[in-house]
């Protein structure tokens, strides 16, 4: 039975750790001195692109943890074809960030023959083709798109068809190793109370209440650190609180794995911040939910020019130490209270040196909690369901259309998360 992308949860007393293990075939290119001398049989964008053709648009990098490239309506590969007698798959990670519109179909074309068809989701996706029997030393592959952005919708000029993290060829005997370790480092959050949108279960009840991940899981996952491809260090609380937060920081392969990072910006000190760069994380997402200093006291219960007198610190040390890492993006969670800023989330991005806004919707309410959960605080009354969005799209659909405009404007990247492009 062919293999899938695997998660791997192992709950503790004190947080979650969660890796993400991918199975990929990338065998060493041979050296039989034959026509896939060379070429891999998986490919990563930006990194490992041996045998890319036709119809790509140069290697980018964004707030997500991968590299990409944007193909055109159609692009071309080779492969290197080794264990063709097995049953395998070849996998394609595809997405594209324009939710308004119709999916894009995505074809895919072995030597000539059409081999399967899938819709391109807005969230990145794996998508799997069956791989018939293909004798030979090489797979030529033709993606092709049965439509492309305009220009009107992207702000870019380019051909846009659709963003491709992976290409490649996978089978149940391919090895493994950790291309995404995502790890919970705290529970523990110092934003007390917290913000009218988090539940409070999810810091964690009685003995787990508050807690960082245990020591013994640390010390089991840092020899994994070097061998991902992507480290995230995240949490329900805040991950600068950890006091091993540098150790799991210094354990990184700055050259090989990219590392993200994601606060709430208080604990962005002169300290941290240039610890940070120094260490060559390369990207950190801050929470805002607001653009404001009225709505950030309602949603965020705290002081927004402290925050954003910390993001302008970091970003003036990456200056003084000319470095580009990390990139900085701020994040909002939209609501009925906050969804007319985002077109000023968006300016405040330029503003403070952020390189991208990222957007997303509430989670859905939790069904542990009633109905008419509600948080009150200094005379504003935070209704969960009434704050949810999808009630009033239009409105929605307005304001972030809007938002996207003024990104492209600014040269800010404009981004979307998971919950919003379903």
């Amino acid at each position: 039975m062919l293999q899938s992308p695997l998660a791997l949860t192992a709950n503790t007393a004190a947080g979650t750790l969660t890796g993400m293990l991918k199975i990929l075939n990338r065998k060493a290119p041979g050296t039989s001195g034959g026509v896939a001398d060379g070429l891999l049989t998986y490919l990563r964008m930006g990194k490992e692109e041996a045998g890319l053709g036709e119809g790509w648009h140069e290697p980018e990098r964004h707030d997500g943890t991968w590299g990409y490239r944007w193909m055109k309506g159609h692009a071309r590969l080779r492969l290197r074809n080794d264990g063709w007698e097995q049953q395998r798959a070849l996998h394609v990670l595809a997405g594209h960030p324009f939710a308004a519109e119709r999916w894009p179909v995505l074809q895919v074309f072995i030597n000539g023959e059409l081999i399967g068809l899938k819709g391109v989701r807005p969230h990145y996706m794996g998508l799997s083709f069956p791989l018939p029997p293909t004798p030979g030393p090489v797979i030529d592959v033709l993606l092709l798109l049965d439509k492309t952005f305009a220009s009107q919708l992207t702000g870019d000029p380019r051909e846009l068809g659709a963003q491709i993290r992976e290409v490649g060829i996978l089978s149940p005997l391919s090895p493994s190793h950790p291309v995404l370790l995502e790890v919970e480092t705290t529970k523990l959050c110092n934003i007390v109370p917290p913000c009218v949108h988090c539940f409070p279960k999810v810091l964690g009840e009685g003995p787990e209440a508050g807690q960082h991940i245990r020591s013994e899981i640390v010390d089991k996952v840092l020899p994994l650190f070097k061998a991902a491809d992507t480290v995230s260090l995240h949490g329900v609380g805040e991950p600068l609180t950890n006091p091993r937060i540098r150790e799991l920081v210094e354990a990184i392969d700055h050259d090989d794995t990219y590392l993200s990072l994601c606060s709430n910006g208080i604990l962005l000190n002169e300290r941290n911040a240039r610890f940070l760069v120094e260490q060559r994380v390369k990207q950190i997402n801050i929470s805002l939910d607001a653009a404001t200093p009225e709505t950030y006291k309602k949603i965020r219960r705290g002081d927004l020019t402290k925050i954003l007198a910390n993001i302008k610190r970091l970003a003036r040390i990456k200056e003084e130490l000319g470095s580009r890492e990390p990139t900085i993006t701020i994040s909002m969670v939209l609501m009925r209270e906050n969804a007319s800023e985002a077109v000023r989330f968006v300016e405040l991005a330029k503003e403070i040196g952020a390189q991208t806004a990222r957007f997303s919707r509430l989670n859905p309410i939790d069904p542990s909690y009633p109905d008419d959960y509600t948080v009150e605080h200094s005379g504003f009354s935070f209704h969960y369901k009434e704050q949810m969005l999808p009630d009033n799209k239009q409105h929605y659909d307005i304001c972030l259309s809007a938002a996207r405009q003024r990104a492209a404007e600014l040269g800010v990247f404009f981004s979307l998360s998971y919950q919003e492009l379903t």
